[in-house]
């Protein structure tokens, strides 16, 4: 039984918690607004509007991080902000055509401190250049945020080229399908799961390896009568580099709504599930039925 000191100590540790979000996401919006327009100028060569997004244009320096073949390692790049704008100033004159997309933005906040990472892909005349990643530091000042750096990377492979391969709907739509896979019995379901990944159940007992968990589960595969999992709602999170992919979800099962979390992996043959656990709810008001039920059995 959970004392009241126990119970008021939860609840006002959950109320501060609270209470602290509304200023850090206030600042999350400044500072996406703050990349967004200048990106934005960028896209309209709009000179004015990047150069009002720096701290101090005098000493900007852009930087690539660049993949060598001749020296099979990472090479630096650096231009000068001012000299970065006459270049965008030219090719205005010249009706040169890009956009620069942005996929996503991971931020990190301390006092006045930030740091962004977008993953992007470059367009000339419409077709695709290249992709990468930027990394954006930014300096508050009074009430907004100013760039005081931004460093890229970039290459020509495995770039995403429109909305449709945003990963989150490839993993909502995969993990959709791993779940069908199970209620038809089909053992390409096993295929989704990593060589080395986990799945937890419902049972305490229920830790898998892969190789158990396929040994255990393939005989009802066999017989044609597999489980039928379908998820009522699920929310996908992704790792700045766009690399990692994580899950929770509420599915309807034959044992009731039950919830689930996991994570995936991009590798060379698509996204992979690496660690999957699932749990039986149970709702608090059936709790101590639930707890005198554990013990009698």
């Amino acid at each position: 039984m959970i004392s009241n000191y126990r119970v008021v100590l939860m609840l006002t540790s959950f109320f501060c918690c609270l209470a602290i979000p509304s200023k850090g996401q206030s600042e999350v919006k400044k500072i996406e607004e703050t990349v967004n327009q200048f990106f934005e100028g960028l896209n309209q060569k709009n000179t004015d509007q990047m150069a009002s997004l720096v701290e101090d244009t005098s000493t900007l320096l852009l930087k690539s991080v660049i993949f060598s073949k001749k020296t099979n390692s990472f090479q630096e790049v650096s231009l000068p902000f001012l000299t970065f704008l006459e270049g965008i100033k030219k090719a205005r004159l010249k009706e040169k055509d890009w956009e620069e997309k942005l996929w996503s933005m991971d931020i990190s906040i301390d006092d006045g401190l930030a740091t962004v990472w977008t993953p992007y892909s470059f367009f000339v005349h419409n077709e695709l250049s290249h992709c990468g990643t930027n990394h954006i530091m930014l300096m508050k000042q009074e009430s907004s945020w100013k760039i005081i750096g931004l460093t890229d990377t970039r290459r020509r492979k495995q770039c995403r080229e429109n909305e449709s391969e945003d990963p989150r709907a490839i993993i909502n739509k995969s993990m959709d399908t791993w779940h069908e896979l199970a209620a038809n019995a089909d053992q390409r379901f096993f295929d989704f799961m990593a060589p080395n990944s986990i799945y937890i159940g419902t049972d305490a007992s229920e830790r898998w390896t892969k190789q158990a968990f396929v040994k255990f589960a393939t005989p009802y595969f066999e017989r044609g009568k597999a489980w039928s999992f379908k998820a009522l709602e699920r929310n996908v999170y992704l790792s700045s580099d766009e690399k990692t992919g994580w899950f929770e979800e509420l599915l309807d099962t034959w044992m009731g709504e039950c919830r689930a979390s996991g994570v995936l992996e991009k590798t060379d043959q698509g996204w992979l599930l690496s660690h999957y656990q699932l749990s039986v709810t149970v709702p608090n008001e059936k709790v101590k039925e639930f707890l005198k039920l554990i013990e009698k059995e």
